[in-house]
Parts: structure tokens; sequence; C-alpha cells
């Protein structure tokens, strides 16, 4: 009997939702930077004219997507013919985001600024901008996160920075548990016909030369179970160190890994060599970092027990400093140290924060830096700052006392801005 495994499905589906009028060109955008990084995109151009046969064709494309991305413009768009009455009045954009929340599904907003370039579109009347404001407004005040968008090279930075397919592992491993169940229930059948003809056929010798067989077959089932509890238990780690750095961070009341800057026009962006999300035990890890305009770049990363490493500044760029439009390695020919793939394995962080001004972390001085080159900064805690002095630069004796400020405190909107990616290691 052949038994029809489930299918696992390796590709992500993100929905784009916008209005086309106005952000016709920028949907090309985004699904460019979603093909990029080997997305899916998934679009509805095409609206059916009866109310119930729409809703039911747009649950069913949200549905079958993993994510959708809900970009807010000023444009109210076009709309059904018809409702039930009672219905609130919502244009199909709109609806796209309705059944999004409700269908569960992880949604990113972004909500264009006044100076967002847009396509040439006709004006619409005073109801429908009156409605679009409404859904605006919602958006930026239900508490969900969402990015306020200057410009299109932020959005297509934001885009291509998305981190989706690391959502679709306890899924994968889902997958891989059924197979492995189906493989043992198949390994028994087999088991069974096997002896059925060995008895009848009186081969003794045969019988037992299929025996080791199948005990070897249960012993390869065993291992793969096996690994399958150990990579949920990696997850499972990495969850809880997540979760004990954001507790951690409350009672310090900031903390500098969670920062977010949504009016930031700074632009800076951290990834892997080739975007890869990957890595062999041992591998040597290229990172990458570009900004638009000068300035003094932290990079932190956050291992998969919640340890915590200041890769720059350090021993050979006390300040790391990086000019407009400019692409730099870290670490560079000027440090004497690679990046490796190493136990703990799981998932790592990358933390990058990008000031117009360097600023100094809690624990950390020049001296410190000579003397380790890279510092700890130990395990799921806030982290301190202050404003870089001439004074800062020196060994804090025990009476000093270190006050601390936030991002938020210390720099402008304009003055800062940050960026993050993950990666995995394994043996």
């Amino acid at each position: 009997m052949k038994t029809i495994l489930p299918t696992i499905r390796r590709d992500t589906r993100v929905f784009i939702s916008a209005v086309s009028r106005e952000l016709g060109s920028v949907r090309k955008l985004v699904k460019k930077g979603l093909e990029d990084n080997d997305y899916h995109a998934v679009e509805q151009d095409n609206f059916p004219p009866d109310y119930r046969q729409l809703v039911v064709k747009l649950r069913e494309r949200i549905a079958s997507c993993d994510a959708v991305i809900h970009i807010a413009g000023r444009c109210y768009g076009a709309e059904p013919n018809q409702h039930p009455s009672g219905a609130p009045r919502r244009s199909y954009t709109q609806m796209e985001y309705d059944l999004a929340v409700e269908l569960g599904k992880p949604v990113y907003l972004f909500l264009t600024a006044d100076s967002f370039p847009v396509d040439q579109h006709e004006s619409e009347g005073a109801e429908q901008t009156r409605l679009q404001e409404a859904h605006r407004r919602h958006l930026s005040s239900n508490g969900q996160d969402y990015c306020r968008l200057a410009t299109r090279e932020e959005l297509d930075q934001k885009i291509r920075s998305l981190q989706l397919k690391v959502q679709g592992l306890q899924e994968e491993l889902a997958h891989v548990g059924v197979r492995l169940t189906a493989t043992h229930r198949n390994l028994s059948i087999s088991l069974i016909v096997l002896i059925t003809a060995i008895v009848f056929a009186g081969l003794l010798n045969t019988y037992l030369q299929r025996q080791a067989v199948v005990h070897t077959s249960d012993k390869l089932v065993r291992k793969s179970a096996e690994q399958l509890a150990q990579a949920q238990v990696t997850i499972e780690r990495s969850i809880e160190a997540v979760a004990k750095r954001n507790e951690d961070a409350m009672k310090h009341g900031f903390d500098l890994l969670d920062a977010r800057n949504r009016d930031a026009t700074l632009q800076v962006r951290i990834w892997t060599k080739d975007n890869q999300r990957s890595f062999l035990e041992g591998s040597v890890i290229p990172i990458f970092v570009h900004s638009n305009r000068d300035a003094f770049l932290t990079v932190l990363t956050i291992g998969p027990k919640g340890d915590i490493m200041l890769l720059v500044p350090n021993r050979w760029a006390p300040e790391f400093r990086i000019f407009a439009g400019e692409t730099v390695q870290i670490p560079n020919v000027k440090m004497d140290f690679e990046f490796e793939a190493t136990e703990p394995h799981g998932l790592t962080e990358l933390r990058i924060i990008a000031s117009k001004r360097p600023f100094v972390l809690r624990g950390v001085s020049a001296n410190l830096l000579q003397e380790k080159g890279l510092v700890q900064l130990g395990r799921s805690k806030g982290i301190g700052i202050r404003e870089k002095t001439d004074a800062a630069l020196t060994p804090a004796t025990p009476e000093e006392e270190f006050t601390e400020r936030k991002l938020s405190e210390l720099f402008e909107p304009h003055e800062w801005a940050e960026d993050s990616w993950t990666f995995t290691t394994h043996k």
C-alpha cells in the first residue's frame, strides 16, 4: 500500500496590498524586492462584481499566503459597486487589510509620508479622501508596528530586509515529523509482509537477514527523530533567550537592542554576503553595511543563548565610521579577526545602530577595547549608553556614576537609524 505524504511547500508567499492608481510602480518595486530574496509575490488585480464572490476570492488568495505587505497612501482607490446593508464602506485595498487581520496573517504596515513620490493619478472626492485618512489614522493608532515612508529607497531597503522564512521553520519541522511517522509505519507494514512470506517459504536464514535490515532502518528513523527533537529544542531556546532579553530590557526601562526609529531619514542596512541565511560550523561569515549618510556605526551580535558581543567598535576601530553612499565589510582588512560560525548553534541576530555622533556603552572603555579586541557584554540585559566625551574614554571607577540615556534622548530622529539581520548556524 502506498501512503501519500503531504508535500512540503518551500516557497514563502507574500501578498502585496496597495492602491494601483497611486502606487502601481511601488507595487512593482516591492514585487522585485521580494522576488530577489526568493519570496513569491502575490497580487489580486481582478475583482469579481458580486460582493460575496469578491470576499471569498480575496479570503482564499490571502489565506494561501504567509504574510501581507499593506502600503497605505493618500488614495482610497476602487471599491465594490455594491455591499451588504449596514456594512462599512471599504475599498478593495482596505478589505485586503481587514481579511489579513481576520485570518491572523503577519501584516507589514507602511504609511507614505507627504513627501513620498507617488504615480500621477486623478484626484478623488472629499468623501473618499476622508475614508482613506480614517483608515490611515486607524493603522497608526491601533498599536501595531508600522513604518512611515519618505522615499522609495527606504521602502526598497525595508522590503529586502524582511525575514519571513524563519517563520516557516516550525511548519517545516512539523511536516518532517509527519514524514518520519509515515516512514516508520511503512517499515512496520513491510516487516509483517516479510515475516509472513519467510514463515510460509521456510527460509529462516533469509528471515534473519531481513530482521537485521529492519533493525537498521528503525535505528535510522530513531536518529532522524532525535535530530528533529534537537532542532526543536534549539528553536525553543532561541525564543526563550529573546523573551528573557525583552524582560530584562523592560526592567532597565530601555534596550539598545530593541530601539526603533520610525521617523529616521538616515538609512542604514546590514546583511551577510549574498543574503545567505544559513552557515555550517567553521564557515566565515562576511558582513556588509550600507548607509545613505555619514555615520558612526555600532554593531552587536546576539547569539542563540542571548550572549551579546560588541563587533564594532573594537581594538582595530575604536570609532567605526561610514561615509554617505558607501558599502563596507565587517571585519575589514585592518581587523585581525574573522567572524565564524561556532557553537552554540542556532539563530543569531546582527544589530546595527548608525548615529551622527559616536556614543559609549556601559562598561566599555578604550582600554578594554585594546585589551579584549572584541568585548563580550554578557547575556540578556539592557545596554546603557551615554554621550562620548574625553572623560568617557577613560576607565570607569567604582564610584563613577554612568548616566544612562536612550538613543532618542541623545539624538534627534534624523540623527540615528537602526537595522537588523538574522541567520542560523549548524553542524
